[in-house]
């Protein structure tokens, strides 16, 4: 099996950096896609998100977690949510407070930011969890 289909990353909420010794949180991203997660800090609390296969319209990988904007393709609106793994589904959706819209039904989708690193963009858009 090819794993390098497969990617990951991690949101460490109080990574220390050894040179400076200041704390602060990171998101930290496979270096080796398909492999396994390898740091300085191993065995710390961290929050594992996958990559859902699909990129957006500016190639970036569209990874669990991911706040986007997108168009529902069957009525051309405009939506924005949080990319989380339905499981009333068991597939990729966009959840936000109108419920989850599976992600293969979106067009031009642009990720404007992340739950953990923008966590006031997702007060904003309200975004149920």
């Amino acid at each position: 099996m090819d794993n390098s289909r497969y990617k990951f990353r991690a949101w460490h909420e109080a990574y220390t950096y050894r040179k400076s010794g200041i704390t602060k949180a990171r998101m930290f991203y496979e270096e080796q896609p398909g492999g396994c997660f390898v740091w300085e800090n191993q065995g710390q609390p961290v929050i594992i998100m996958q990559w859902t296969g699909l990129y957006d319209q500016n190639s970036k990988d569209v990874f669990e977690g991911d706040i986007i904007r997108a168009d529902i393709v069957e009525y051309s609106v405009p939506t924005i949510g949080q990319v989380v793994f339905s499981s009333e589904y068991l597939a990729w959706a966009s959840r936000n407070l109108a419920g989850d819209t599976l992600l293969y039904k979106l067009c031009k989708i642009e990720i404007i930011g992340n739950i953990f690193e923008n966590f006031d963009l997702l007060e904003k858009l309200q975004i149920a969890e």
